[in-house]
C-alpha cells in the first residue's frame, strides 16, 4: 500500500518558509522540469472545509507564486498540490494575522 502512495507523490521540487504566514500572503516555489498545470487547493486543519481552490500555470526551471490569504482565518491548513494525472503534494501552512 506504502507503494501505491509513493507513486502518486507530485514530481516537483516545492519549497515553503516554516514560519507562519504573517503577512497576508502565503509565497512558495516550485521547481520542476517540465511545464504543468496544478491545482492548488487549502484545507481547514481537519481537511474537510476547502478555503482556497485556485489553478497554476508552472513553466520549467524556477516558479515563484503568491497566494492571498487575507480573507482565510487564523490557524493550521492542509496546502495541497495536484497535476493533471492525480498526482499531489500536501504541507501545512499556518496563517497568523497580525491584530
Amino acid at each position: 500500500m506504502a507503494a501505491d502512495k509513493e507513486a502518486q507523490l507530485l514530481d516537483v521540487n516545492f519549497v515553503m518558509s516554516d514560519e507562519p504566514v504573517e503577512n497576508g500572503v502565503f509565497i512558495f516555489g516550485i521547481e520542476t522540469e517540465n511545464a504543468k498545470n496544478l491545482t492548488v487547493e487549502m484545507f481547514d486543519e481537519e481537511g474537510f472545509g476547502m478555503v482556497a481552490n485556485n489553478q497554476l500555470e508552472i513553466t520549467e526551471g524556477n516558479n515563484y507564486k503568491a497566494l492571498n490569504v487575507n480573507s482565510i482565518e487564523s490557524g493550521d491548513y492542509v496546502f495541497r498540490l495536484k497535476d493533471e494525472q492525480g498526482k499531489e503534494l500536501e504541507k501545512s501552512v499556518t496563517i497568523s494575522h497580525q491584530e
